[in-house]
């Protein structure tokens, strides 16, 4: 995913990582 990568300069798209994360587990 390349928003992990991005999520290193921006915490808010960690969070969204995260979340888009849980969704692919659901």
């Amino acid at each position: 995913m390349h928003f992990r990568a991005t999520a290193k300069p921006f915490p808010i798209l960690a969070t969204i990582s995260s979340i888009m994360g849980r969704i692919s587990q659901v």
